[in-house]
């Protein structure tokens, strides 16, 4: 049996091992890496509750991501996963931006925000993950003319300020965004419960982009952090 997308909780994959007759493997990979690029070994225990070795294709390693406490040269190496190899994709059809920002070096550093900004309704995103709650948020830059065409479209005279806070307008974008998850394969723990729109892009003046306009993300959760709390109460009440 194989499992992937989203761990097994430790018991469980215990229990299937013992219980099912079978031997059990945990994997994981991205639609870059043309599916799977690490799988646990079935019949070696002590490798429970882990995604287990590289296939043989596949070279990987951790870099380091100092804005959200990560050190791969840590007693207990932690950053984000990069993968390179002769199966990995070659990249984005059509998107040479976005493969440029992907692709460095060969290495393929995954990111849920590469694949939210393939949405041509948007220019920006920040994507937020509380780790006691169980969904994703996202403070949204949207394209101004798209946003202005679908609002005239749909007969709103609102200037685009205030159809940055039209409910309307916001659960379009984020159907739309979702839609673009889900085409892209995204596990649904990473589909979006609420976004906001920002009518101001992310600048360097706000101390929220860096000078290589990479997101600074613990200076963009103090920004929006009553908005981010408010996305999440009104996403648990039903609402975007």
């Amino acid at each position: 049996m194989l499992s992937g997308a989203a761990p097994f909780p430790r018991h469980v994959e215990e229990f299937l091992r013992v219980t099912s007759c079978s031997t059990l493997s945990q994997g994981y990979g991205l639609t870059e890496s043309c599916g799977g690029c690490f799988t646990s070994i079935g019949n070696v225990y002590p490798i429970i509750g882990t995604v287990g070795v590289s296939i043989t294709t596949i070279e990987a390693r951790l870099e380091s991501v100092p804005e959200m406490g990560y050190d791969a040269l840590s007693s207990v190496p932690r950053g984000q996963i990069c993968l390179r190899g002769k199966t990995l994709f070659s990249g984005y059809h059509k998107r040479e931006d976005l493969t440029e920002e992907v692709l460095i070096d060969g290495w393929v550093p995954h990111s849920i925000e590469s694949k939210y900004l393939q949405c041509p309704l948007i220019t920006s995103i920040w994507v937020y993950g509380n780790s006691f709650e169980s969904f994703l948020v996202a403070v949204v830059v949207p394209d101004r003319t798209a946003l202005e065409d679908w609002a005239a479209d749909h007969h709103l005279t609102d200037d685009y300020k205030s159809l940055c806070q039209n409910l309307k307008a916001r659960n379009y974008i984020l159907d739309e965004l979702n839609c673009i998850g889900q085409k892209q394969q995204l596990r649904g723990v990473e589909l979006l419960k609420a976004v906001h729109l920002e009518p101001d892009p992310f600048d360097i003046e706000r101390d929220l982009m860096t000078p290589t306009f990479k997101l600074k993300r613990p200076q963009l959760l103090k920004y929006y952090k009553d908005r981010v709390e408010k996305l999440y109460s009104e996403a648990k009440g039903g609402r975007v």
